[in-house]
């Protein structure tokens, strides 16, 4: 058993709870039962309907009825208890790989695609959980009737069980050569319903500049190529489907044909009723189900394993270290700045250095204003201080950033990214995302602070004002308040700026700093900006002011 297959069912093992097996086991045998009570049935009433045992026949008829009455509610009961329990797995499922997404390195994100990770999340959870809804209790009821069908065809006569295990084994034999294709079509499928929800994610971002530029029929011939591909797979898996259906079918025939002779000929010897040769029938299906059946699970079962081969290739990739860096915490110094970058050397792919030997060093309530051309690696100074990636050479208060935690390294910075990221929801929601506990009152202080609040509070909803994906229904400048009040709200020591002004014209920079004033006479800042906004800064902190030169 391969170490894939082995997680599989290590996976299926970990995901079910006993509620969900106790409910698959009852369902099973509920179906066993019927398939005895059926059986028994049309053997006693045929054979009493030969002998003229009216009495018996009307017997049997009553008893049946109340039999399989008693079990229908029963059935319906286990059944609907899998399939809760099913719900509930895909639902922590979900929650654990979406759990373990968010904790990837940001270095995950850079080389791998969005629309990919949403395909996981969607249509591989759904397949995946298809084997609690569907093929695992097929399968536990597909075993135990067959199992349940051959002692029953035994008892009745064992040659005639033999001649349907031999004519479900040929079956179990044909389907199970298609198992290795199904897996490979169902893994393309996934890749490629990634592929599509990557391109349709990206053409719905850029919809905007797609209609500017008129690149309509491209857009359309990109996501048609995608869905192409996913159509071919597609297809491909549909013969395979068609195939193992015809196989089943010639199977159920042979065994009907080979069943209808041998029995005729034990019933011209007079060794078997034809009430038994009818219910040994009835079980002989059973029994060859049980193997043709069973194979056409397997195969259907690929499609979840498919599913869950690639949810598994993601919750196995390592996360983002939750804490200190053991090798590095004997590395403190006796460096007294709050920041300092000691000849940074930093590279995302390992072949194109971004920081060649960077060094400076912040002290407490300094304004460093980090200077250089595009492609210098301005922005991946910050992102090496937020711990995003790991390198050496970076300390605060002369401790290895390493060593520090990462939500503790971060709780020490407000972040004012180049274009704000705000989510879809409340105006109130955005801003209180910087603090936990945040109320509506601390909110509203904040929002005064960064000049916001009066525009705020002229909207009918105020606070409780929908903002559309990515603060669509805002303002540029309005967004970037709402970045400043978060800036406010969370209070840090350190404040990041990344080109914060970049979507600013310049009669209005000069009104951003002024609602920053209080933000940045309190703090220590590092700011990334192409223009001169150092001339701004200086002449109101001068003696604070310190620039780091980067170079292409």
């Amino acid at each position: 058993m391969s170490k894939a297959r082995g997680r599989f069912i290590k996976d299926i093992l970990a995901w079910t709870d006993t509620a969900y097996n106790a409910a698959l086991l009852l369902y099973s045998l509920v179906s066993l039962v019927s398939s005895f009570v059926i059986g028994q049935s049309v053997r006693l009433l045929l054979n009493s309907i030969q002998e003229r045992n009216f009495d018996a026949f009307l017997s049997c008829i009553l008893t049946s009825m109340a039999a399989l009455a008693a079990l229908v509610p029963i059935s319906y009961a286990a059944r609907f208890s899998t399939l809760r329990s099913a719900e509930y797995v895909g639902k922590r499922l979900c929650i654990d790989l979406f759990t373990h997404i968010t904790s990837l390195p940001a270095a995950y994100f850079d080389t791998h695609k969005a629309g990919d990770l949403q395909s996981r999340m969607t249509f591989d959870i759904q397949r995946s959980t298809r084997i609690f809804r569907l093929d695992l209790d097929y399968i536990a009821k597909l075993l135990l009737n067959g199992i349940g069908c051959i002692v029953l065809m035994c008892i009745i006569k064992w040659e005639i069980c033999l001649l349907a295990v031999a004519c479900g084994i040929i079956g179990y034999m044909l389907n199970i050569r298609f198992l290795r294709p199904v897996q490979q079509s169902s893994r393309e499928i996934s890749g490629q319903a990634g592929n599509m929800t990557d391109t349709f994610t990206g053409i719905i971002r850029g919809s905007s500049t797609i209609r500017a530029l008129g690149l309509q029929r491209w857009t359309e011939a990109k996501f048609n190529a995608d869905n192409g591909l996913m159509k071919k797979s597609g297809l491909k898996l549909n013969r395979i489907g068609v195939l193992q259906d015809g196989i089943g079918t010639i199977i159920a025939s042979i065994n009907t044909f080979v069943f209808l002779a041998v029995s005729l000929a034990f019933l011209g010897r007079g060794g078997l009723r034809f009430g038994d040769i009818m219910a040994a029938f009835y079980y002989s299906l059973a029994v060859v189900n049980l193997f043709t059946d069973l194979s056409r699970s397997f195969s259907n079962l690929q499609n979840s394993y498919a599913s869950i081969i690639r949810i598994n290739e993601v919750r196995e990739l390592p996360a983002e270290r939750e804490g200190a860096d053991r090798d590095a915490a004997g590395t403190r110094s006796r460096d007294s700045a709050l920041v300092t970058f000691d000849r940074v050397v930093f590279s995302y792919d390992g072949q194109r250095t971004v920081l060649n030997g960077i060094s400076f060093r912040v002290q407490e309530r300094d304004i460093l204003l980090v200077k250089g051309p595009s492609g210098a690696g301005k922005s991946t100074v910050f992102k090496l201080l937020l711990g995003l990636y790991d390198t050496g050479g970076i300390s605060i208060c002369g401790e290895d950033i390493r060593a520090i935690p990462p939500a503790k390294l971060r709780d020490m910075f407000s972040y004012i990214p180049q274009k704000p990221v705000l989510f879809r929801g409340t105006i109130f929601e955005n801003i209180a995302l910087a603090k936990e506990d945040a109320t509506y009152e601390d909110a509203a202080r904040a929002a005064q602070k960064a000049g916001i609040h009066s525009f705020i509070d002229s909207l009918p909803e105020k606070y409780d004002t929908a903002i559309g994906d990515d603060g669509a229904l805002l303002s540029g400048g309005q967004r970037q308040r709402i970045a400043i009040a978060r800036a406010f709200l969370k209070d840090a020591p350190v404040l990041l700026l990344d080109e914060p002004v970049s979507s600013v014209d310049s009669l209005n920079t000069g009104v951003f700093y002024a609602a920053l004033d209080e933000l940045i006479r309190e703090k220590t800042v590092l700011l990334i900006s192409h223009r001169e906004d150092g001339r701004l800064l200086a002449e109101k902190y001068g003696d604070r002011i310190k620039t780091a030169e980067l170079t292409a």
